[in-house]
C-alpha cells in the first residue's frame, strides 16, 4: 500500500470512528430523552393530584398552601419536558441515518476488489459529507421541534396591574396566549406565591375577561409583601411566572 493510498485508508477509518461514535451519543440521547417521558408522567400525575386536590377541598389558606410551590416547580420541569418523545425520535433517526450511511459506504468498499487510494478517498468523502448532511437534518427537525412546541404551549403574556395596594383588595387581569380561556375556564388555577399568605384561586374565582384574559380579585396583604403569580391550565404550567409588587 502507497504511503498515499495508506493516507486515504486513515483518513476513511477516521470517518467510520466519528460516524460511530455520533451514532452512540444520538442513541444515549434518545435514551436520556425517553427516560424523561417516565419522569414527565410521574411529575404530571402526582402534581395534578396535589393540585386537583386542593382544588376540590377548597383549601387554599397559607397553612395548606405551604406545600403547594414544589408543585408549581414540578409543573415547570413537567412543560419542559414535554418535547422530550419527539426528541428521542429525531436523536434515533438521526442514528439510524448515520448506521446506514456507514453501512452504505462500506459496502462500496467492499465492491472493490482493488482498494485504490481514490476509492478511500471516495468512501471518505461520502462518509463525511452523509455525516454532516444527517447532523444538519438533526438541527433542523430541533429547530421545528421547538417551534411546534413554543406554538402549542400556552403562555401569560402579561397581568395588569402589576402593583398591588397594601390597604385594598385588586381585580388582577391575566392574558393568556395559545389557550382558549372560555372553553378551558374549569380547568384553570392562579397560584400566589411568596409572604407569609399564599393562595390558590380555582376556577369559580376566575372571571373570563374577552378576548382570552382571566380576573382574578386578590384580597389586600396582611403585609406588603412581593407576590409571584402563576396559571395553571390541567397539569400544564403557563410560563413565565409574573411578579406583583406591593405598595404601601
Amino acid at each position: 500500500m502507497s504511503n498515499a493510498q495508506l493516507e486515504q485508508c486513515k483518513k476513511y477509518y477516521a470517518s467510520v470512528q466519528w460516524g460511530q461514535e455520533l451514532s452512540k451519543a444520538y442513541r444515549t440521547r434518545a435514551a436520556i430523552n425517553e427516560f424523561l417521558i417516565y419522569v414527565a408522567a410521574a411529575i404530571g400525575i402526582i402534581g395534578g393530584t396535589i393540585v386537583t386536590t386542593l382544588a376540590a377541598t377548597d383549601q387554599t389558606d397559607s397553612d395548606v398552601y405551604k406545600a403547594t410551590p414544589p408543585i408549581t416547580a414540578g409543573l415547570a420541569v413537567l412543560a419542559a419536558l414535554g418535547q422530550s418523545d419527539e426528541k428521542a425520535e429525531a436523536y434515533t433517526l438521526t442514528a439510524i441515518a448515520n448506521e446506514e450511511a456507514m453501512a452504505a459506504v462500506a459496502r462500496y468498499l467492499s465492491s472493490k476488489s482493488t482498494k485504490t487510494e481514490n476509492d478511500y478517498r471516495v468512501a471518505s468523502e461520502t462518509l463525511t459529507d452523509a455525516l454532516l448532511q444527517e447532523r444538519a437534518n438533526l438541527d433542523k427537525r430541533m429547530i421545528a421541534i421547538v417551534k411546534k412546541r413554543s406554538a402549542q404551549i400556552g403562555a401569560v403574556r402579561t397581568i395588569q396591574p402589576t402593583t398591588l395596594s397594601s390597604s385594598a383588595p385588586a381585580d388582577v387581569v391575566v392574558f393568556i396566549d395559545n389557550v382558549d380561556v372560555v372553553s378551558r375556564k374549569e380547568e384553570i388555577h392562579v397560584h400566589l406565591h411568596g409572604g407569609s399568605q399564599s393562595r390558590l384561586f380555582g376556577p369559580g374565582e376566575l372571571t373570563v375577561v374577552p378576548p382570552n384574559a382571566i380576573k382574578v380579585t386578590v384580597p389586600a396583604p396582611t403585609a406588603c409583601e412581593e407576590k409571584i403569580l402563576t396559571v395553571t391550565v390541567g397539569k400544564e404550567l403557563l410560563l413565565p411566572p409574573k411578579t406583583l409588587r406591593c405598595q404601601q
